[in-house]
């Protein structure tokens, strides 16, 4: 059974900058993966791989060779101004997960919409029911919906395009899904500092 390669850590300075040298001997495996860490460089005046102490990340370094190599930091752990691991970055907050009817896809595939007409639907129509997680779709005003797009506009100022984009993901729904009556829409907006803003005809309370 071979034992396992071993990489040493070691601070120190290249060209005038402090770096953290890894040391280890010469195979082409160990080298890729060096190859592939942020910021690593190969010294051709010291033969030696080194990565600059900005961006030195020790909990990336560990990751790259766990069960491959053997990291020994020991020097620079001990080391009177040891370098901290950089924190893992915290992952962005993914969206609570939501069902939307099934034949709201398949009808859009039936159309022969694009495929990512198909997924700016869906994203932006997901959105919708996820805000309205408590409500039956059906069930759904008017004034909420008037609502809720201009909630978007407000906090996250959506454009005028994306605008549109969701407006339509919402008919699509209403209309093709549904088969309610075919309505026009009012999409201007009042940016005078007040906050009327019409999404839906004034008979569009006949099918929502």
């Amino acid at each position: 059974m071979t034992s396992k390669k071993q990489i040493k850590l070691s601070k120190g300075t290249h060209n005038k900058q402090p770096v953290v040298f890894l040391e280890f001997a010469y195979d082409r495996e160990l080298i890729e993966k060096v190859r592939l860490i942020k910021g690593a460089c190969w010294s051709r005046s010291r033969k030696v791989w080194y990565i600059p102490e900005t961006e030195f990340n020790l909990n990336q370094l560990f990751q790259q060779f766990k069960g491959f190599a053997w990291v020994d930091y020991s020097e620079i752990k001990t080391n009177s101004n040891p370098i901290k691991a950089i924190p893992a970055a915290r992952p962005k907050q993914l969206k609570s997960p939501v069902i939307i009817p099934e034949a709201y896809r398949n009808l859009l595939e039936q159309k022969r919409y694009s495929k990512s007409t198909i997924a700016t639907y869906i994203n932006y129509f997901q959105d919708y029911v996820r805000a309205f997680k408590n409500k039956k779709l059906e069930d759904i005003s008017t004034d909420e919906i008037n609502h809720y797009i201009l909630d978007l506009i407000k906090r996250k100022n959506i454009s005028s395009s994306q605008q549109n984009q969701r407006i339509n993901a919402i008919k699509f729904f209403y209309e093709k899904v549904l088969g309610r009556q075919k309505e026009y829409y009012n999409r201007e907006i009042n940016v005078t500092g007040t906050d009327i803003y019409t999404l839906f005809s004034n008979h569009a309370e006949k099918w929502i």
